[in-house]
């Protein structure tokens, strides 16, 4: 299969808001966070990565991702 990066790109988004969705269903995830909140989030996370010391990466996936759980 010869995809291009728009291509796989876009894929791959499917496939994550496919996964979403359905952790939302479960009730793994807040009901409440779209998946633009999501992109967002995830665009904000990645450009304090790249500021910040390596150290920092696994403090703010971290927060992220227990941020997106349940209550």
């Amino acid at each position: 299969m010869d995809l291009r990066p728009n291509e796989v790109a876009r894929e791959a988004g499917v496939g994550v808001a496919t996964v979403y969705r359905r952790a939302q269903a479960s009730g793994a995830v807040r009901p409440d966070i779209s998946m633009a909140h999501v992109r967002h989030l995830v665009c904000g996370i990645e450009h304090a990565i790249r500021l910040g010391p390596p150290e920092d990466r696994d403090v703010l996936a971290d927060t992220l991702v227990t941020g997106l759980r349940a209550r």
